[in-house]
């Protein structure tokens, strides 16, 4: 049961100066007992979020922000490969990020890695349970005492490098690092600027097989979801087919009761926040599977209904034991405390050096007009 609990970055695109954003409460917060008591997952160490939402106007750095986790866990799944296109921020002479992930046993890594624009690795380490497993600074390596053949791998590897030492080092810490990369593994980034234009021209969608595959295994849950955005679904079906290169797809119907006659729909005919649902489905439903799914914008084409039953009956419910969910938003329905603890509700912003700036709501102190997040939201009560 894979957690995302902390990702901080700087140097990239928009994020100048060094941001960060902790996916856990406060020390000490009260939730057991609470209305919040469902949004988190209490038997985990650190009490992980269940769901983060993520708000802000346009060009403020939400998406950027999925865009740096996502470029983050490329680099950690494929080590450091950087090109003339690397999205520094255009003062910064380097980007810096750092990740803390932990297990269902609580047994928690955090790693952080800064690079320059050559490409040249300036800084990298990583921990198990603050315990330091290797550090790399000014061209020379520190493992942890215990490493076996610690002095020669170090001998070795205090040198210039243009790839990561985490990449370097798994033959010789392959439990700590295998590990570490299977827990980073399990958090699934959707953040594709096409999504809508792919949704409303392409004629017709079809399903790969680990698709459908999911939604098979959870076919309740997706009912439930899409009879949150159209209550006349009565059902679904798929309709296997053979592409010119031989592999199995589907294709995906809803099934709609016109009096005593079951009718069949294809996918094409329907709505746009159907489809985006449809299209999101296969990632949102891994929650289940104890992955972390950040998704950017959510809400387009979805409705307030909607997207309140999901978060209220899916993801902050009990039946969620152990996923995760972080979505970008500019739904202000959502902006509320009523269905969120403070915490969970990040704005960004802005600031004079035209970099953007993280701030969670629990930093504020408007405990007397709490109700009115949206009004002080629209002022700019949270604003750098």
């Amino acid at each position: 049961m894979p957690m995302l609990l902390y990702f901080g970055a700087s140097g990239f695109l928009s994020f100048k100066n060094w941001q960060e954003m902790f996916l856990v409460p406060v020390s000490g917060a009260r939730l057991k007992g609470t209305k919040y008591e469902d949004n988190f997952h209490l038997n985990v160490k650190n009490r992980p979020m269940k769901s983060v939402l993520l708000f802000g106007d346009n060009a403020s750095g939400k998406t950027n922000w999925v865009y740096a986790l996502d470029r983050f866990l490329f680099i950690i799944r494929n080590g450091l490969h950087v090109s003339s296109r690397e999205p520094f921020n255009y003062r910064s002479s380097s980007i810096r990020f750092m990740i803390s992930v932990c297990n269902g046993d609580g047994r928690e890594y955090e790693y952080c890695l800064e690079y320059d624009r050559e490409g040249v690795v300036l800084y990298e380490s990583l921990k198990q349970d603050d315990k330091v497993i290797f550090t790399f600074a000014d061209e020379i390596l520190q493992l942890a005492d215990h490493v076996d053949k610690r002095k020669q791998i170090q001998e070795l590897f205090s040198q210039k490098s243009t790839d990561t030492l985490l990449n370097k080092l798994k033959d010789w810490l392959s439990d700590s690092i295998t590990e570490f990369n299977h827990l980073a593994s399990q958090i699934l980034v959707d953040a594709e600027k096409p999504i809508n234009w792919e949704m409303k021209f392409l004629p017709f969608m079809i399903i790969e097989e680990y698709e459908q595959s999911i939604m098979a295994e959870y076919s309740d849950e997706v009912l439930r979801i899409l009879q949150f955005l159209d209550p006349t679904i009565h059902n679904i079906s798929f309709e296997k087919v053979i592409d010119k290169d031989g592999e199995t797809k589907y294709q995906m119907y809803v099934m709609r009761l016109d009096g005593d006659k079951n009718e069949k729909f294809s996918i094409t005919s329907e709505s746009q926040g159907i489809k985006k649902m449809i299209y999101l489905l296969p990632q949102l439903l891994q929650i289940y599977e104890g992955k972390t799914v950040v998704i950017d914008e959510l809400d387009s084409s979805i409705g307030t209904k909607s997207l309140i039953r999901i978060f209220n009956t899916i993801v902050n419910s009990p039946t969620n034991t152990k996923g995760q969910l972080i979505v970008t938003s500019h739904n202000l329905n959502l902006l509320n405390l009523d269905m969120f603890h403070e915490a969970q509700l990040k704005v960004f912003s802005k600031g004079d050096d035209l970099g953007s700036v993280i701030n969670s709501i629990d930093q504020y102190d408007y405990r007397s007009i709490k109700k009115n997040l949206d009004e002080i939201y629209l002022r700019g009560g949270f604003a750098s």
